[in-house]
C-alpha cells in the first residue's frame, strides 16, 4: 500500500541522516530515559524511526513490507498509519518504563501491526469461519516464534515488542472497521484479507 511505502521510504532516509550526522540524530532521538526524565517528550515517539544498523533496518523493513499492506487493507491506511505510530509510542512508553538501556528501531510498531490483525481476526472470527480460526493460530504461533526469539536475544527490546503488540491490538479494537455479513462488498473484502493473513502469518512463522 501506499502508506507503507512511504514508511519505509522515511526509515531509509532516516537511516541516511543518522550515518551522515555520524549517529548525533541518533543520540538526539533515541529512547533514552534520563533524557525522557529530563523532558525530552519527543524521545517517545522518534525512535520508532530510527534504526542501529543496516541489517536492523532490513529486518524491521522486511515485517513492515509484509503485514503493513494487509493492514491497510483491513483498516484503512489512515488508520493503519495511526496503529502504526500508535503501538510505535506504545512500545517506547512500555520501554521506558521497564528498560533502562537506550532504544532504537520500529519493531514494536510492527508488533502493533501483529497486534491489530489479530484484533481485526477475533472481532470479525464469526464472518470468516474457520478460515479465521486457521489466521488467529497462524498469527499467534508467528508471535509466539517472534517472542522467543527475543527473549532469547538480550538485546532485543522485549518490552517494547510487548507494548506495541498490545498497544496496536486496542488501537485496532478501538478504531478498527466492523464488517456486517449482509453486505456482499464487505464479504468479499473479508475474503481476501483472511487469505492475505494466512499468507503473512506464514512468511512471519518462516522468519
Amino acid at each position: 500500500g501506499g502508506a507503507t511505502l512511504a514508511l519505509l521510504k522515511v526509515q531509509a532516509w532516516v537511516f541516511i541522516l543518522q550515518r551522515a550526522s555520524r549517529h548525533w540524530l541518533t543520540a538526539w532521538a533515541c529512547k533514552h530515559p534520563g533524557a525522557l526524565r529530563q523532558g525530552q517528550v519527543w524521545r517517545l515517539v522518534t525512535p520508532t524511526l530510527l534504526h542501529a544498523n543496516l541489517a536492523h533496518l532490513l529486518v524491521n523493513g522486511a515485517g513492515l513490507f509484509c503485514l503493513g499492506p494487509v493492514a491497510e487493507a483491513a483498516l484503512g491506511p489512515e488508520r493503519a498509519l495511526l496503529v502504526f505510530f500508535g503501538a510505535g509510542l506504545g512500545a517506547n512508553l512500555a520501554s521506558y518504563a521497564c528498560n533502562p538501556m537506550p532504544a532504537v528501531g520500529s519493531s514494536g510498531a510492527v508488533f502493533g501491526l501483529i497486534g491489530a490483525l489479530g484484533a481485526f481476526a477475533l472481532r470479525h472470527r464469526a464472518l470468516l469461519g474457520e478460515d479465521g480460526s486457521a489466521a488467529l493460530a497462524q498469527l499467534s504461533g508467528a508471535l509466539a516464534l517472534n517472542m522467543a526469539f527475543g527473549a532469547a536475544s538480550p538485546n532485543i527490546d522485549n518490552w517494547g515488542h510487548f507494548g506495541g503488540l498490545l498497544s496496536g491490538a486496542l488501537l485496532a479494537e478501538a478504531v478498527g472497521p466492523r464488517f456486517v455479513a449482509a453486505l456482499l462488498r464487505n464479504a468479499e473484502r473479508l475474503s481476501n484479507l483472511i487469505s492475505d493473513l494466512l499468507d503473512i502469518s506464514r512468511i512471519e512463522s518462516g522468519l
